[in-house]
């Protein structure tokens, strides 16, 4: 297979988290200020993704959903990585003491993973 056969399939997943990033870091930011102890991971899941069917019945999720795009427990991240994609389990860090934070981004797509980070501060 040709490396750039699914180039735009690549590019659309740093664009994905690019996208969302802020979304998502303004949730977690939410979170744990009503949860202070939360570990949390910020979840771009695309529909046909391997995993999506995993997360999709562990978050309740109906079916017919396209792209979900929220914060999700660390642990859960875990569970599901561990079972389908263990060598990403590295990328998933645990940063959630001190009042500026960094929130893993996982993107979970058919071809793989693309993991990221979103920074936010829990004092805003």
């Amino acid at each position: 297979m040709d490396t750039y056969d699914d180039f735009e399939r690549q590019q659309r997943s740093f664009d994905l988290i690019d996208q969302h990033r802020a979304t998502l870091a303004a949730e977690a930011t939410q979170i744990a200020k009503e949860h202070p102890g939360a570990r949390m991971v910020g979840l771009i899941l695309e529909a046909d993704s391997p995993e999506a069917g995993e997360f999709r019945r562990v978050l309740e999720l109906p079916d017919s959903i396209g792209c979900f795009v929220g914060v999700i427990p660390r642990k859960m991240a875990l569970d599901i990585l561990g079972q389908s994609a263990p060598a990403g389990l590295d990328w998933v860090a645990d940063d959630s003491g001190g009042p500026i934070r960094k929130l893993p981004i996982l993107l979970s797509a058919k071809t793989g993973f693309r993991f990221g980070l979103a920074e936010y501060d829990v004092r805003t």
